[in-house]
């Protein structure tokens, strides 16, 4: 009979079944169901971003807390009626797990204590599940307790269902649509993109870089720049319906039409009809908008996926993260953050599996959303109509991840965000800058996109006619050790600042107006345009208003207040320091040391060779065969620098050298030596090209290339110097998701 309780050996009771299902299922809800209904019952907006219907959420919430640990339960019956022993044996091994997890948890407030690694975190968890199992094993009051507990089955997804933020996705109230009049009503295009900071868009001079910007710059030729808009908010749960609505976001509100009825479509949906796109904040009724939702198969697989992520980074401890995909700058599908992979790995890849593998993760950079297609189906719907329509479009562009070329052409399959730690930089400037360059890459994609606008909109006969907004919900921020997106007192210009656009119907001349204007302002200054007084308060006032803005401060996140003049001072220094990191060029270049060597061939230039240094390129393979016009173009090169003396690297393309780059000193995925650099497009020729990584040298102003010479595996990899204060890794990942007051927002774009 061995050590197997009498209670747990038993085939012949009904009962003895039940309970220790049931105390499985506790377990499971205790150690799993509940850490997760309190983590999104203070983060709703997990939901509203993922445009999960009500039925979702409480299937979530039904899976989670019965359906799933019941399955379990149902297997180790199973198992029990074939084998007995072997079943009770499983059965108190998962109730040991299951201990084992919950301990983990409330063991990881010992981490701030010296001395205490995960590694002593998990043999403490294992050691408390060891104890339970042997106490649930022998104690019938274990066994007993476990059933007193069995109300938390039904408590913890009432609670998450009933009585959290999540009810308002379960129940909303009827909402009543305004009836406004309006004399000869225009078309309305209004266009938010997503993560955009104004200052992107300016020259050192603080004018649109027609060069890198011919589509914004022609847009601003007929609209009005408003140069100081600022955002309310940097995060996009906020930023939207503050500019929907023209009041200040509001704490613990959710970003539906339930949190904030009195917004854009409930204020002309009486008069307009409405083509929406891209929305990932539900401020429209279901009656006006008609939105796209994924299969539920799709929606269901996505979630279930990204929650058994987010569980495992509640439940492991800080320093066994590192394999965990990161929930850094993404909302959803977690699961698609790739690697970067060594040359010798990639060789182990047979062609036909890698070009597959590069399809998967084209389309997962694309953060699951097909971002360029949902703006192809907002142009689509442009289109002349009897009744006056309002065109809405929320773009997540130029967002991250950063992998758009200006032409929309991808070409990388990582995230461009390199020096990245819990949406902090490091201290390396050099993985800042390039991200930063990434970023104007994209930036450029969206004037293409702004182009394509345009000249739909004139195509269908609308553009002169038409109200037309552009704006962004919030800017982002490239300095080292600051962060990227949260609000601070030296990257608030940054982020506040938005790009905004407004250019009223039949207006023939641009303008540039440097007021205090705040994103709480565009819908009233959209009333003002069509001769409207809104029906309801707001916070806002028409941009167009003779009247100045009451005070002179804008609203932010940060404690201290920032006054319009203090705004404008931060923005001008940006500008500058933008300037200087990027020298006036296109494509976007950015100034790297040793100058002088970009555009130069290899055949002018001294060279010489060194047998202890070798430079391995990840791609190399990739260029034998290249169409300019495909989707996919390997502008992005990454690799390995195999030395101890070399700091910069030339790569020279089809002979001329175009790009200077360096080693990180930090390691990515745990490698050292890794590097990243960016190649013009333009540069490439159809078929094959070739690609050569060089040491650099200065001696007395002579450069010289070095031709690296040297095995891959012979030599040991770049290591930083050992006083170096830069190193922080961008997987040493420590997401968390926070409440809306909270500093951060892991899952939020």
């Amino acid at each position: 009979m061995g050590l197997t309780p009498q209670s747990l050996r038993s085939r012949s009771t009904k009962a003895d079944f039940l309970f220790s299902g049931l105390h499985l299922i506790v377990l499971w809800n205790f150690a799993v169901a509940q850490p997760l209904f309190d983590l999104f019952s203070r983060t709703a907006e997990f939901f509203v971003l993922r445009q999960s219907p009500a039925l979702d959420v409480v299937l979530f919430a039904v899976l989670l807390s019965v359906v799933v640990p019941a399955l379990g339960v149902l297997v180790v019956w199973g198992i029990r009626v074939v084998d007995a022993g072997l079943g009770a044996g499983l059965h108190v091994l998962l109730v040991g797990g299951l201990s084992a997890m919950l301990a983990l948890q409330a063991l990881q407030m010992l981490q701030t204590l010296p001395h205490v690694s995960g590694l002593v975190l998990l043999l403490g968890a294992g050691g408390i599940g060891l104890l339970a199992s042997v106490g649930y094993h022998l104690l019938p009051l274990v066994r007993t307790f476990c059933t007193l507990l069995s109300p938390g089955i039904v408590l913890f997804p009432t609670l998450f269902l009933f009585f959290s933020p999540v009810s308002t996705l379960l129940f909303s109230s009827p909402v009543d649509i305004a009836q406004v009049k309006i004399n000869d009503p225009p078309p309305i295009v209004l266009v938010i993109f997503d993560e955009f900071s104004s200052i992107s868009l300016m020259d050192e001079n603080r004018q649109i870089d027609a060069e890198r910007y011919p589509n914004f710059a022609a847009f601003a030729e007929d609209a009005t720049w408003f140069r100081n808009a600022s955002t309310m908010s940097s995060w996009t749960p906020r930023a939207v319906p503050a500019i929907l609505t023209g009041s200040y976001p509001l704490p613990n509100r959710l970003p539906t039409v339930s949190g904030y009825p009195r917004n854009i479509f409930t204020l002309l949906g009486g008069t307009y009809a409405v083509q929406a796109h891209g929305t990932i904040t539900e401020l429209c009724p279901h009656a006006l908008c008609t939105q796209f939702r994924e299969p539920w198969s799709t929606r269901m697989q996505s979630l279930l996926s990204d929650i058994s992520i987010v569980y495992l980074h509640i439940l492991l401890p800080e320093d066994q993260k590192s394999a965990l995909p990161s929930l850094q700058a993404r909302w959803r599908d977690f699961a698609g953050s790739p690697a970067l992979l060594s040359q010798a790995e990639e060789r182990q890849i047979p062609a036909q599996v890698w070009e597959a593998l590069q399809d998967s993760l084209i389309a997962r950079v694309s953060m699951h959303i097909d971002r360029p297609q949902v703006f192809s189906n907002f142009l689509r719907a442009i289109q002349p109509t009897q009744q006056p329509t309002l065109y809405y479009l929320h773009s997540l562009l130029p967002h991250a991840h950063y992998v758009y070329l200006p032409s929309g052409q991808v070409y990388s399959v990582d995230y461009g965000l390199n020096g990245l730690t819990k949406e902090t930089w490091s201290g390396d400037e050099w993985a800042a800058t390039q991200s930063h360059q990434r970023y104007l890459l994209q930036v450029g994609f969206v004037d293409t996109l702004l182009g394509q606008l345009i000249t739909q909109l004139k195509a269908a006969d609308l553009y002169e006619k038409s109200l037309i907004v552009v704006t962004a919900d919030h800017g982002v921020s490239f300095r080292p050790h600051d962060n990227r997106r949260s609000i601070t007192e030296t990257n608030f210009a940054d982020i506040m600042a938005v790009p905004l656009f407004v250019k009223a119907p039949f207006q023939q001349q641009g303008d540039i107006l440097d007021r205090n204007v705040e994103t709480i302002d565009i819908l009233p200054t959209i009333a003002d345009i069509l001769g409207i007084t809104l029906p309801w308060p707001v916070d806002g006032g028409s941009a167009f208003s003779s009247e100045p803005r009451a005070g002179t401060e804008k609203a932010s996140s940060l404690s201290t207040h920032i006054t319009l003049d203090s705004f404008d001072a931060e923005v001008r220094a940006a500008v500058k320091r933008q300037a200087q990191l990027f020298p006036p060029a296109t494509p976007v270049l950015p100034k790297a040391a040793p100058p002088g060597l970009v555009g130069q061939r290899t055949q002018d230039l001294p060279i010489s060779e060194d047998a202890h240094l070798a430079i391995t390129i990840d791609q190399a393979a990739r260029l034998a065969q290249v169409d300019p016009d495909a989707t996919f173009l390997p502008t992005h090169l990454t690799g390995t620098l195999h030395s101890e003396e070399f700091r910069f690297i030339a790569l020279a393309l089809n002979g001329t050298v175009r790009a200077i780059t360096r080693p990180w000193p930090f390691p990515v995925k745990g490698k050292y030596g890794r590097w990243s650099a960016l190649l013009d497009p333009q540069f490439f020729r159809s078929g094959k090209n070739t690609v050569e990584a060089f040491g650099v040298t200065t001696r007395k102003d002579r450069i010289t290339l070095v031709r690296a010479a040297g095995s891959p595996q012979s030599l040991p990899v770049f290591q930083p110097p050992t006083d170096a204060t830069l190193l922080t890794s961008p997987d040493e990942t420590d997401e968390t998701i926070v409440t809306p007051s909270g500093t951060g927002q892991s899952l939020t774009p």
